[in-house]
């Protein structure tokens, strides 16, 4: 026979001492935080030993209960590794993600094939949200958010920065006859309904706008297909339009880009991510490598052909000056 405390007290104080809190742990566990309290006092009688020191502002782990949360987590992670290998085959595990809507439909879902090939056990669910899910009650498994990173009770990650610049048709800026920023104020502008950027562009740029911007206004996932359609200049970010741009659908007038805010990968504070959900992360980390060296990619060749093309014009100005 195996002398051992409580399981719910051990889960409680692995969950604390892993989190830092025993608020935290309360998400974790969808318990009330009084009952992880009561299961840490409890295994600190038993053991005989003090495992927090508490303060005004919280719990911090004392000696022995650092070492002892370490030797718990280890412990816990093989139980979970265990019961992993008795997962049939042919099961099916689902994978519920929230992500932005128009990362999804501009970047994601065209990735999505070469994640169900090397993962065809797991059940794929997308939901396309803009709402801010919380993991801590099981809405969601992972996802992808946009904005700043700081979200209450979600661990984030950062994928990309936001780099924010005008695009639109090739055949559009042929005959648009627009060299300098300015002239964008009296282009037909895409606004989107979420998001108006315009304005910051435009003072990034050093351009005096009216108060008020006229164009087209759509939702954030329509603009692209809207400036390849020819309907008028997005502002769209490199992750949203890097695609389009990359394949000649689109192209970007000016260099002069806003960061406003990033797109991250989130998941509930503190908590481990299924193994489905670490595939999925994993997946999209490699993702992520492949895409930004093949823009940086096509962004050096570029600047090569407008440094030529520069270069050209300036002989040719040259030229007319002395004839």
């Amino acid at each position: 026979m195996r002398r051992l405390p409580s399981l719910n007290a051990l889960r409680a104080f692995e969950a604390a001492a892993r989190n830092g809190s025993l608020t935290l742990a309360s998400v974790e566990l969808n318990v009330a935080q009084a009952a992880i309290s009561r299961h840490v006092r409890e295994l600190e009688s038993w053991l005989g030993a003090k495992l927090f020191h508490r303060t005004g502002r919280g719990v911090t782990l004392t000696d022995e209960g650092c070492a002892f949360a370490a030797d718990l987590t280890g412990a816990f992670d093989r139980l979970a590794a265990a019961v992993d290998r008795f997962d049939h085959p042919g099961k099916s595990k689902q994978l519920v993600v929230s992500v932005d809507v128009a990362f999804a439909a501009l970047w994601l879902v065209p990735r999505l094939k070469r994640f169900l090939g090397a993962h065809p056990d797991v059940e794929l669910v997308i939901d396309p949200n803009t709402n801010l899910v919380d993991y801590s009650k099981g809405e969601a498994d992972i996802g992808v958010r946009y904005g700043g990173g700081d979200w209450k009770g979600v661990a984030a990650e950062l994928l990309f920065d936001a780099r924010i610049g005008p695009v639109c048709s090739p055949r559009m800026w042929a005959g648009a006859a627009i060299v300098a920023p300015e002239g964008l104020t009296d282009a037909a502008l895409i606004r989107e309904d979420r998001h108006d950027y315009w304005f910051g562009w435009f003072a990034a740029a050093g351009v005096i706008v009216p108060a008020a911007l006229g164009g087209t206004q759509v939702r954030g996932e329509m603009a692209i297909a809207a400036a390849e359609s020819g309907s008028g200049i997005a502002l769209a970010d490199d992750v949203q339009a890097g695609d389009a741009l990359m394949a000649g659908r689109l192209v970007r007038p000016f260099d002069i880009a806003i960061t406003p805010a990033g797109y991250y990968l989130v998941h509930a504070k503190g908590a481990r991510l299924s193994k489905p959900a670490q595939a999925f992360r994993s997946w999209l980390m490699d993702e992520r490598r492949t895409f930004v060296d093949d823009f940086a990619v096509w962004q050096g060749r570029r600047q090569g052909v407008n440094r030529a093309r520069r270069k050209r014009d300036n002989l040719s100005v040259k030229s007319r000056s002395k004839s």
